[in-house]
């Protein structure tokens, strides 16, 4: 729930004294998505694509010349996000980089679909990865907190890629289960940390959905089809970042997202939806309740009792902080926390 209050729910308050058309804007460093556009000066200081010389990239081990997300959502909660991404390969070290692919996401309300994944190779010849090429594994967290098994990843081995090769692929993300009945949020950070010549994210959700949208220090072009309302930004790094730059990045993980957009417009909305999934979760088990009056036996003075409660606590029950699937927002039943320590 941390990371919803902090991130989309601060979005909604900031903004709800401005209009929703105003200024808007998976966060990590490895290539992710795209549909062509003129690549223009951001606010971020990246510089214009129509400089009087051309940047030289050729010391990059990669180029991202194409990233672009669509995230598209439906009134009752469901949606999908599609990434497309275009990446020249450019030496060793971009292909030790690219060479194997992951993605992931939650089993429990998310299906992923890898769409393709081609090899463009010099000669003009293209490489297929086949569906051998594919595997779905349990991420390596759930070795140490196994409650956490419906995070999945998929991990794809990339075929033939050397330098000099151009690869291109598309992940699409369905959300078939809502986390919240008839509501959907969305938060996205856009590329840092290399060169990125067109990027870009799209928004479509129902034509007449009101729709928090905060995006700070991002502009976006909104536009209106019969039954539909797309926010689309576009954007460019044409030079790499400072090192202090990268340093402060690094440094700032409470950052808010630079887009983010919900659906839920007032704090009352959000409290009736989190009683519900937090209804009954704090209830012990006769288990915990035996086990408590095992700790407690032949103490008589109060502060002895919940001192011999949280030192079993602090000593056998780990806390693991990870934001997979309705986890991320629901408590654990306390009987499951006792089971799994």
């Amino acid at each position: 729930m941390n990371r919803f209050l902090s991130s989309v729910l601060l979005g909604i308050f900031l903004v709800a004294s401005s209009a929703t058309g105003q200024q808007a804007q998976d966060s990590q460093n490895s290539p992710a998505s795209g549909r062509p556009s003129s690549p223009s000066s951001d606010q971020n200081g990246t510089a214009s694509a129509t400089s009087q010389s051309a940047p030289d990239y050729s010391q990059e081990p990669f180029l991202i010349e194409r990233y672009h997300l669509t995230a598209r959502f439906e009134n009752d909660g469901t949606g999908e996000r599609d990434l497309e991404v275009r990446i020249r390969v450019q030496s060793d070290a971009g292909v030790r980089s690219l060479g194997e692919l992951v993605f992931g996401f939650s089993d429990a309300n998310e299906k992923m679909d890898v769409r393709s994944v081609l090899v463009h190779k010099a000669d003009g010849t293209t490489v297929t990865a086949g569906p051998d090429a594919v595997k779905e594994t349990t991420a390596k967290i759930a070795r140490d907190a196994p409650v956490y098994t419906d995070y999945k990843e998929k991990h794809i081995t990339v075929p033939s890629l050397h330098a000099g090769d151009t690869l291109e692929y598309l992940i699409v993300t369905r959300t078939v289960t809502p986390f919240a009945p008839n509501q959907f949020w969305f938060e996205h950070n856009f590329l840092e940390g290399t060169v990125v010549l067109d990027e870009q994210l799209e928004l479509n959700i129902p034509k007449d959905r009101a729709i928090t949208l905060h995006s700070p220090e991002f502009q976006f072009v909104k536009t209106e089809t019969a039954d539909r309302t797309i926010y689309r930004w576009n954007r460019a790094v044409l030079s790499r970042p400072t090192e202090d730059a990268k340093k402060k990045t690094e440094d700032d993980d409470q950052k808010v997202p630079n887009v983010s957009a919900a659906t839920f417009t007032s704090w009352r909305e959000i409290a009736q939806w989190y009683a519900q999934l937090e209804k009954g979760r704090a209830e012990p088990s006769p288990e915990i309740r035996a086990k408590t009056q095992e700790l407690i036996q032949g103490r008589t003075v109060e502060l002895d009792k919940i001192q011999a409660l949280y030192d079993y606590v602090s000593k056998n029950i780990r806390y693991v902080s990870l934001s997979f699937g309705v986890a991320r927002y629901q408590p654990h039943a306390a009987s499951e926390v006792f089971s799994n320590q």
